[in-house]
């Protein structure tokens, strides 16, 4: 009975030793539960953040993808605008340049019809000029425009003028007389001339001849009187009627006028 009693008290003590342990193993159980909820817990939120992070990695991602999708028009119209303003700066710099070439050419073409106004733009002057008539008894006048370039030139012009009547119906006393040379000296026009064999003057005609080269040259204000040569020689007379050894006045009448 007494054995009997130190069992039961032995199974009651190991009874509550392992009832205690129970207890122990299920707090520990509890425990090591809550503690893994807890790391769960902990590597969700982990992972939530690390997926929030990622989500706004991708957003960011995204929108960066968005905004260079945008930004691409922007540059798009920035290279379009470029490209229009370069267009449009050389379209203007070749206006420029033909504006500058046409007014080059312009300028050219100006300066161009100034040279040859001012070639063509030669002092003239407005003469006298005498011939004998059809009949060789008077002296008749026609009026002329002679261009010159100098004085010389205008003597010279004259002479051939002298020569060449624009009426029919007058005659030239000189026509067929060659001119060697003029020069003029001091007032004093000289005049060598070259008389051919055929031409023949009679005293009216030869005095009419030397009347028209007389008055023909008295209007050049700087010839005061005239000195006949024939082949560079002074002769006594031009035909034997009228003497020309000597300088001739401009204003001496060799024949009446009248």
């Amino acid at each position: 009975m007494a054995l009997f009693d130190m069992e039961v008290e032995s199974f009651n003590g190991l009874t509550g030793k392992g009832v205690l342990m129970m207890k122990m193993g299920r707090r520990m159980a509890l425990l090591c539960a809550i503690v893994v909820l807890l790391l769960g817990l902990t590597a969700c939120g982990e992972g939530s953040v690390t997926s929030g992070e990622a989500s706004e990695g991708v957003q960011t991602g995204e929108e960066k993808s968005n905004e260079e999708t945008a930004t691409e028009p922007e540059t798009n119209e920035t290279d379009e605008s470029d490209e229009t303003s370069r267009e449009s700066s050389e379209e203007l710099n070749a206006d420029k340049r033909e504006s500058a070439e046409n007014g080059h050419e312009e300028g050219d073409a100006e300066a161009d019809e100034d040279g040859e106004a001012a070639t063509n733009d030669e002092p003239s002057k407005t003469v006298i000029l005498y011939y004998s008539d059809e009949n060789l008894i008077e002296i008749v006048e026609e009026e002329r425009d002679i261009e010159f370039k100098e004085s010389s030139d205008l003597m010279t012009q004259m002479w051939q003028a002298l020569q060449n009547p624009e009426n029919e119906q007058n005659i030239s006393l000189w026509a067929d007389v060659e001119l060697n040379n003029m020069e003029l000296q001091d007032a004093q026009l000289t005049i060598d001339v070259t008389i051919p064999e055929h031409l023949q003057f009679g005293s009216a005609s030869e005095g009419i001849a030397i009347q028209t080269l007389l008055q023909t040259y008295k209007q050049i204000d700087d010839v005061q009187s005239i000195q006949l040569l024939i082949d560079g020689q002074v002769q006594e007379t031009l035909a034997g009627h009228v003497s020309i050894d000597q300088p001739l006045d401009v204003n001496e009448e060799i024949i009446s006028t009248e």
